[in-house]
């Protein structure tokens, strides 16, 4: 019998590695975006970013682009996983925010997730504390 995780109503196999998991259980994902007058947005996240969620973070990111926000937080210290599809959105957030000289700052990284950075280098393109 085949296990499968249900994120967002898309059936996804088991990563491989991962100890077997119940039927029943789902890998969360949430995006959150926090405006606050005379402050820099803050967007958080929070579970498994990862090719079935990558999008949501990529479009919560976009929106936060368009706006008249003048810097941007992103809040990782809720990630448990985060793979090349969420690490790819967000070194094109940060080329994009570059460009526009809109600072973007990444802040609370798990330990996973700093390493992470550092082995790709993306914490040489994005701010990080």
């Amino acid at each position: 019998m085949r296990k499968e995780l249900c994120i967002y109503d898309v059936a996804l196999p088991a990563r491989l590695g991962s100890p077997p998991v119940a039927a029943t259980t789902a890998h969360s994902f949430s995006v959150e975006t926090l405006v606050e007058p005379d402050e820099p947005v803050r967007v958080r996240v929070a579970g498994d970013v990862d090719m079935a969620t990558a999008s949501e973070l990529r479009n919560a990111l976009d929106e936060v682009e368009r706006s008249d926000a003048t810097a941007i937080v992103i809040d990782l210290g809720d990630v448990t996983f985060i793979d090349s599809s969420g690490l790819h959105v967000l070194l094109m957030t940060a080329r994009r925010c570059e460009r526009r000289q809109l600072p973007l700052t990444a802040v609370r990284l798990p330990y996973h997730v700093r390493r992470l950075f550092s082995l790709v280098a993306l914490d040489q393109t994005l701010v990080v504390n």
